[in-house]
């Protein structure tokens, strides 16, 4: 059966993503077109940057397919009615792994472009130690850095203590927040507020990778004249081509191809 597929562009990720499926053979159709296509398979392509609406699920082809990020219980009751197949994109382990080294890489740029030292012996804190905060610690290991690790996961700690210089706590890596040229959170829940943030260290940059809200007090850190960036969507904006093959390659390896 012929495929038709109907990408949401929000960055440009999602348009080579687009383009990509377009010269693997699927007919490109917007949202309201699916009558053009009578007899193809539909393919919903949603931007890891948006969520899926009620209202949008409700305008979902019958029996089509679904990539996108998580959905609430309502959405996946009204895919389920409709008989819609659907794929978390942010489930699958190979694409997780993958973005999170293309997130180390832009979070490698970030500290580049908002320090003014090299990154050999760079004290640097990483908060988390998720697949994220694996790469970006391998990353800054590999040019030299100093990197402390900050977990309370028992298998973080003991799988971090083998790369990172150091690694503490949640709680007794304040002892040190002095110390460090760069702080990355890569922990999606507010991790540096309060009088945390007044133990920092004016010239020290801090690099936000975790989802919104973030897990930094940014009114606070604003107040305290901090150099911060809340980093979101850093695969489609650092690479955003190889972003977009790989989620290509997620979605041909479900259809089968």
């Amino acid at each position: 059966m012929a495929r038709a597929v109907c990408v949401e562009i929000n960055d440009k990720r999602d348009y080579y993503l687009n383009e990509s499926l377009i010269k693997e053979g699927f007919a490109p159709f917007s949202m309201g077109e699916e009558n053009k296509f009578i007899g193809f398979e539909k393919i919903y392509v949603r931007s890891l940057l948006t969520k899926v609406t009620e209202q949008l699920a409700e305008k979902f082809e019958e029996n089509s397919t679904l990539f996108s990020r998580g959905v609430s219980k309502e959405v996946q009751q009204i895919l389920n009615k409709k008989n819609v197949k659907f794929y978390n994109l942010l489930e699958d382990e190979i694409f997780i792994v993958k973005n999170a080294y293309i997130t180390a890489e832009g979070a490698l740029g970030h500290v580049i472009f908002n320090t003014t030292t090299t990154l050999k012996l760079m004290p640097v804190l990483i908060l988390g130690y998720g697949r994220v905060g694996k790469s970006v610690s391998k990353l800054f290991k590999d040019n030299y850095s100093v990197v402390t690790v900050a977990t309370d996961d028992k298998k973080e700690f003991s799988i971090a203590s083998i790369i990172a210089d150091e690694v503490c706590t949640l709680s007794s890596y304040k002892e040190k927040l002095g110390n460090f040229s760069v702080i990355i959170n890569t922990i999606p829940k507010k991790i540096l507020e309060g009088e945390t943030l007044k133990l920092i260290n004016k010239d020290c940059f801090i690099l936000d990778l975790a989802s919104n809200p973030g897990g930094v007090d940014y009114e606070q850190a604003t107040y305290l004249n901090l150099n911060y960036l809340h980093a979101l969507g850093v695969p489609g904006k650092v690479a955003p081509k190889t972003a977009g093959l790989y989620i290509k390659d997620i979605i041909m390896k479900v259809l089968g191809k």
